[in-house]
């Protein structure tokens, strides 16, 4: 795995009730890029976030995975978190070291506790919505999308639409580029069906509006009755995202890998990048495990400058110097050894003797 610019990054908390299919997801998202050949399930146990033992035998998320996956030149770090609020400690730290967090919501049990707890905590971050499971029977979209907006009263707008629902769920209309895809993986791009019509520009008019919001001279422009050219959408749309003034809504089927793909586009091209801080190294641990085969594994952000290899740091809450040896990029419980690790991306530092949750690294000789 190589070394992306911060602006190439996109930090992920994929959050859910359980059971609302977020591992599921992030599966296919592997698949769609290339990591995997095939499809692991919950149910069996084979997927590459749920690794852990009591995770395979229980079939649910425990404790968060971080796993990176490479799209569009775009590294999207998806930390897979618990469902459950016995785990709610893990959501924390993942939301912390986030740039937004994903809400996966089933299309059937629409939004559920977990959802609301979560949302809370989550406060002015970026967030995205995800109403998956359309292929099962009683999904409503429509249904959840109002649900959402009764819940919560944030500025939801579909950038996706599905086409069908149940049996009849085959693929998702993408209202920012007026364009349908039908069938699993990328899908193959059709004519927007025209039972659709109505729907695709009642929802492209909240579009523009909410980009709109995203810049004063963007609002100057609308209010005054100009048409916005497709960058001004686009530019103007990603502002209101980062600025938590709309947050985008897409439909998929993750046991059935359909919109999965067209959801990978929306978040490498809407979903905020890492802000890049100047200055002297400094990362945060947020998560540490042992592991029976590589011992002690601290997960951190790096905030600002790069984090390097053989470099001695700071542990700035119980003043104790760490010597950095092995550092990894990790993908569930595959790792990679790195020697650099750039400004907004995760990784894992292995074997640091005094460090754990919650603590700083920085560099010793510039604080």
């Amino acid at each position: 795995m190589k070394n992306y610019q911060s602006n190439q990054l996109r930090n992920v908390a994929v959050v859910a009730h359980g059971g609302s299919g977020k591992t599921s997801l992030v599966e296919a998202m592997l698949f769609n890029t290339g990591t995997l050949s095939r499809l692991g399930r919950v149910e069996d146990g084979t997927t590459t976030s749920d690794y852990h033992p009591e995770e395979t035998a229980r079939k649910m998320t425990i404790h968060t995975s971080l796993v990176p996956v490479e799209w569009n030149k775009t590294k999207v770090n998806l930390l897979d978190t618990p469902g459950f609020s016995d785990f709610i400690g893990e959501i924390k730290g993942s939301l912390r070291v986030a740039d937004g967090a994903l809400f996966v919501i089933s299309a059937v049990d629409g939004v559920q506790v977990q959802h609301e707890v979560i949302w809370d905590m989550a406060g002015e971050m970026p967030k995205f919505v995800i109403i998956n499971k359309m292929d099962r029977e009683n999904a409503n979209f429509d249904k959840v999308l109002d649900s959402l907006k009764e819940k919560f009263g944030a500025n939801f707008v579909p950038l996706q639409i599905p086409i069908g629902a149940f049996n009849d769920f085959n693929g998702v209309v993408n209202i920012m580029d007026e364009k349908a895809y039908t069938g699993d993986g990328k899908g193959k791009e059709v004519a927007v069906p025209g039972d659709l019509a109505d729907y695709l520009a009642t929802y492209r008019e909240a579009m523009i509006e909410a980009a709109a919001e995203g810049d004063d001279e963007l609002t100057m422009k609308y209010l005054e009755g100009e048409e916005l050219t497709p960058d001004e959408i686009r530019d103007g749309f990603r502002k209101s995202v980062a600025l938590g003034k709309v947050v985008p809504v897409m439909a998929c089927s993750a046991i059935k890998n359909i919109g999965v793909a067209q959801i990978l586009d929306l978040i490498a091209e809407y979903f905020p990048a890492p802000k890049v801080e100047e200055g002297p190294m400094a990362s945060l641990i947020f998560k540490t495990i042992a592991d029976p085969y590589v011992g002690k594994m601290n997960f951190l952000r790096v905030f600002r400058g790069q984090l390097k290899t053989d470099a001695p740091v700071l542990n700035v809450k119980k003043e104790k110097l760490e010597k950095i040896g092995q550092m990894m990029y990790v993908r569930g419980k595959a790792t990679v050894q790195t020697e650099v690790v750039p400004c907004g991306d995760l990784a894992v530092l292995v074997k640091l003797q005094d460090t754990g949750t919650g603590d700083t690294l920085a560099d010793k000789d510039k604080l």
